[in-house]
């Protein structure tokens, strides 16, 4: 199921890709999946849209999908060199001023596509909830969550997307939790 779902993204990206997008990519598995079905696109503008969070092999390395994107694409690109996951606030508004970052962050009102990723909020499938403490993974699952996309959670119930983590101490999300000013 999983490939013919990247097959269908892939197919979609192809063909609905102009020359001059600015494609937005969150990295994850399953974004993965489908930059290895794309061969050829016309020449566009690539930005990555969500942080790094950790990969478990190569093949799903967040950096290495973006790079062959990129390459495919043949235009340029903007990268998140940055971890999704940091311990504090202040870390993550120190990476936000660094000019790297800011400028991919700068293109996210243009971006005429985007190539999302999802996974269930389990052990082994979500790479933002292998990132975060135990402690934490423990307190967003108490909300009943079933899945993230790009380091946002989306409840069991009705599906519900929760832009920032539940109230609690905000040791590992790199956006402003619910007790942290924005």
């Amino acid at each position: 199921m999983l490939q013919v779902l990247a097959e269908a993204a892939a197919s979609c990206l192809i063909e609905h890709t102009v020359q001059s997008a600015i494609l937005g990519v969150a990295s994850g598995r399953s974004t993965s999946r489908v930059s290895r079905l794309i061969l050829s696109r016309p020449r566009c503008t690539l930005v990555r849209i969500a942080d790094v969070a950790r990969s478990t092999s190569l093949p799903d390395n967040p950096t290495e999908t973006v790079r062959r994107m990129a390459q495919i694409a043949s235009g340029p690109s903007w990268r998140l060199f940055a971890p999704i996951v940091l311990s504090s606030r202040e870390a993550a508004e120190t990476l936000r001023r660094e000019p790297g970052i800011a400028t991919a962050h700068a293109f996210f009102p243009r971006l005429t596509r985007v190539l999302m990723t999802t996974a269930p909020w389990e052990p082994g499938e979500s790479m933002i909830h292998d990132s975060i403490p135990a402690e934490d993974q423990a307190m967003v699952a108490a909300f009943h969550t079933a899945a993230d996309v790009p380091a946002n959670v989306i409840d069991d119930g009705v599906g519900r997307l929760r832009p920032t983590l539940p109230p609690g101490p905000c040791r590992s999300h790199s956006r402003s939790c619910a007790r942290c000013p924005a």
